[in-house]
């Protein structure tokens, strides 16, 4: 690895961390200056924003954002966007990537050099998978067959997912809750291990919540294979993307399946692929309609920018569906199935209307249903304390006072579920859940200094190897005599770990829409902020609205929900062009 790559990351990490920022850009200014000594105010600029967008989720930014971004005063306001252009392309710091610089530009795209690195390999591989398939013997078509019945006029996605499998090294299998993901991925398992019964297959999630939640769904395949985090997966070294398992060490396993993808961002996606050797496949579930990862990128959604469940005629061949679409496009279509038909919810469904429009963008359509006596399940409130108070009866101490009756308290919290969009504010995360314990103290009688009490919810907020917990699991206080206060974790609740051992973790009466993301509750209630904020967009929206299984109440007002389905995250990426124009 190159210095200025090293110190590149560095400067990544503090940026995160660090919350003076104005300090931190001037020392990346004096880091682009050991490089580039007579570096212009304006360049420097360029660079900081650069990386700036990059830690906003950005894996690459164009120049007319950079201007636009930059403050007032910065000295990119005072030049014209020819004399910069110029600058950038006679300046040492900026390359094409055929040689080592701080910056490449392509396309009229900016990217720190690592970025488009990453997403290059990224694109190769894929577009190099998207062209390998695998024949197919009759027995394995016939096996496929058998386990699916004839559903009606529409092609049966499952089924072609489940063949498409078998032919491709590398396949997406997206759709919405309920539309059978789980389903299908059982299928595949089952398929693949008839095919060759002593096949080694490695699950994994990018979140401990959500690898618990896939041994879950995937629990009756009695086939004793157990998900992990992909870091686990990878076999993680430190916080940083180390891994014992890569490109010269690769995974042993012959076909690798990871849920949740929409959460991976752009390292992680390139770590997993040079952790695979050239025979392994890799099949990925997610939702791209789903919010992106915390870090760069929106990788899934790039992905499946342009896929329509059609496919060339080979694939089609052997699909033998007359029904399905034969398209000339990217080679890249024959490896993505998005499973369109819910198994959950019926036409009639508020909630799986509304995440419809939601996801068309069709406010109009949007308001209707919200508006509309036709969809029990789903119930708008305007913003205001008197809400608030309402929800926090309704939604949070009164069942906890049922719960403490039958002891069921891990059923209270998958039956009512509050997410917030903030984690502070007057409607945040934080307060709420402050508020929240409160009002249940004192509806069951315990005095408010006491901390903890049975039946007390609580969320991991940073792995613990030793306690062997996970950032986002959710876990239950008990109390038993002898051993006082523990905590039972859920998918382990045999396994109780003391209070006095727990240091990082919340109430989580109360969840923020991203922690949320791979699981699922039968009562959801989403508070909105009050006005738009433009981090947040329509992707929040769909992703707390999907959470829910029965019944939705949204908080917020309709001038706010409009404006965030028309508000879209839009991370910008030269990924699409990559694999879809190969």
């Amino acid at each position: 690895m190159h210095i200025w790559e090293v110190s590149m990351s560095n400067k990544q990490r503090d940026i995160q961390t660090s919350i003076d920022t104005s300090i931190l850009a001037g020392e990346f200014s004096k880091y682009l200056k050991e490089i580039a000594s007579d570096i212009h105010p304006a360049l420097s600029d360029v660079g900081i924003q650069i990386l700036h967008n990059q830690l906003k989720g950005h894996i690459c930014t164009s120049l007319d954002d950079l201007i636009q971004d930059a403050g007032n005063d910065s000295p990119l306001k005072s030049l014209k966007k020819g004399t910069l252009e110029t600058m950038i392309s006679e300046s040492v710091l900026f390359g094409d990537g055929t040689e080592l610089s701080p910056f490449v530009v392509e396309n009229s795209l900016f990217y720190t050099h690592k970025f488009w690195k990453y997403e290059q390999e990224l694109a190769d591989w894929i577009n190099h998978r998207a062209k390998l398939e695998s024949p197919v013997t009759e027995e394995v078509v016939r096996f496929i067959s058998e386990n699916f019945a004839e559903i009606g006029n529409e092609p049966d996605w499952q089924k072609v997912a489940v063949l498409l499998s078998q032919i491709k090294p590398f396949m997406i299998l997206s759709g919405g809750p309920g539309t059978g993901k789980t389903h299908t991925v059982k299928q595949i398992i089952r398929t693949s291990l008839k095919n060759d019964p002593e096949m080694k297959i490695g699950l994994a999630a990018p979140t401990g919540k959500a690898a618990q939640r896939m041994n879950e769904s995937l629990g009756d395949t009695n086939t004793g294979i157990k998900a992990v985090t992909l870091h686990s997966l990878l076999g993680a070294r430190g916080t940083s993307y180390n891994f014992s398992f890569n490109e010269s060490n690769p995974l042993s396993y012959e076909l690798v399946i990871v849920d949740e993808a929409s959460m991976m961002d752009l390292p992680m996606w390139v770590h997993l692929i040079r952790a695979l050797s050239g025979s392994t496949r890799l099949i990925l579930l997610g939702d791209q309609y789903q919010l992106e990862s915390v870090e760069a990128g929106s990788i899934l959604g790039d992905i499946c920018e342009h896929s329509d469940n059609s496919f060339s005629s080979n694939i089609v061949r052997y699909l033998d569906d007359r029904r399905i679409q034969i398209s000339d496009s990217s080679s890249l279509n024959d490896c993505i199935i998005t499973l369109t038909k819910s198994f959950r919810f019926g036409n009639d469904s508020g909630i799986y209307q509304l995440s419809e429009s939601i996801k068309k963008g069709d406010s109009n359509r949007v308001e209707e249903i919200l508006h509309s006596d036709a969809y029990p399940d789903v119930t708008l409130v305007g913003p205001g304390n008197e809400a608030v108070d309402s929800l926090i009866e309704n939604y949070a101490t009164k069942p906890f006072r049922k719960a403490v009756y039958s002891k069921k308290y891990l059923d209270f919290y998958y039956e009512y579920q509050i997410l917030s969009a903030l984690r502070k504010g007057k409607n945040g995360v934080e307060k709420l859940n402050q508020i929240i314990e409160h009002h249940i103290k004192k509806s069951i009688g315990i005095a408010q200094t006491n901390e903890w009490y049975e039946g007390r919810p609580v969320m991991i907020t940073r792995n613990n190897r030793i306690l062997q917990v996970k950032n986002g699991e959710i876990g239950i206080c008990n109390y038993e005599e002898g051993s006082g206060y523990t905590i039972s974790f859920e998918g382990s609740l045999s396994k109780k770990i003391s209070v006095s051992r727990i240091q990082d973790y919340e109430p989580a009466y109360v969840n923020t829409i991203h922690k949320s993301q791979g699981s699922e509750y039968k009562n959801v209630a989403i508070i909105l902020p009050e006005g738009l904020n433009k981090l947040f967009s329509k992707e929040l929206l769909y992703t707390a609205v999907t959470r829910a299984r029965q019944s939705l109440l949204v908080i917020g007002s309709l001038s706010t929900i409009k404006g965030l389905i028309v508000q879209n995250s839009n991370r910008r990426s030269g990924l699409s062009n990559k694999i879809w124009r190969a």
